[in-house]
């Protein structure tokens, strides 16, 4: 399953909470890898600043 979110997108958070929680609304949660794309650093510059904050 792919979600794909811009971290400047209304509501953002929410979307992403709705979509992993789906992950663990069962009685024994699905393991999973979750995979992160986006820009580089080098051409879009505090990008990993802004996902790393984003997703803590």
């Amino acid at each position: 399953m792919n979600l794909v979110v811009s971290l400047g997108e209304a509501d953002a958070v929410g979307k992403v909470q709705k979509w992993l929680g789906q992950f663990f609304e069962i009685e024994h949660p699905v393991p999973f890898v979750l995979n992160v794309a986006g820009p580089r650093e080098s051409k879009a510059g505090g990008i990993q600043k802004r996902t790393r904050c984003f997703l803590v």
